[in-house]
This record gives structure tokens, sequence and C-alpha cells, in this order.
């Protein structure tokens, strides 16, 4: 075996850095902001997904793991509160014109 054909062998595989901070940062926002909470809570929900997605595959450091879970689930906590948010807002402005 030549030089060449060993170092190709034993390629190192890059993972990346996980993001559980941002997505659990966008989850929390998406909570406690009731206007931007659709905003925050689908990105906190699609990044966490992708993430959790890469970890079950080894693109992505597992360490993070509990945080990226914690932080998508308050993204969809924030996106259905963001949803209650607007049909509140729709029904008071029907019931003060009608």
């Amino acid at each position: 075996m030549t030089e060449s054909e060993s170092a190709s062998s034993h390629a190192v595989r890059t993972v990346k850095p996980h993001r559980s901070g941002t997505v659990l940062g966008m989850g929390i926002l998406s909570i406690i902001s009731l206007c931007l909470g659709l905003v925050f809570g689908l990105s906190a929900y699609l990044m966490g997904t992708s993430d959790l997605a890469d970890m079950d595959e080894g693109r992505m450091v597992c360490s993070g793991r509990t945080p990226t879970k914690v932080g998508r689930t308050f993204g969809i906590i924030g996106i259905v509160l963001g949803l209650l948010w607007i049909v509140a807002i729709i029904v008071a402005i029907v019931r003060k014109l009608g």
C-alpha cells in the first residue's frame, strides 16, 4: 500500500458543532414574544429538526441534543401561542366590527 492510498483510506470526517444555544434561544423567544412567536418558533422548530437529524447521522456533535430538543419543543409551543394570539386578535376585530 502506498502512502497516498493510506492517507485516502483514513480520511478525517468533519463533524459540525451543535447549535443548541441558538435553537434554545429562539424557542424561548418564540414563547415570550407573542408578535414574533411564529417567526422564532418556526425557526427553532426547523433548525432543531435539522440539527437532530444531523446528530442522528453523525454529522453534528451530539453533546447539544437535549437543549436542541427543548428548543424545538419551545418552538412548537411558541408557534401554537402565536397562532392563538392571531386568532384572538381576529376575534376581537370581528366583535368590534360586528
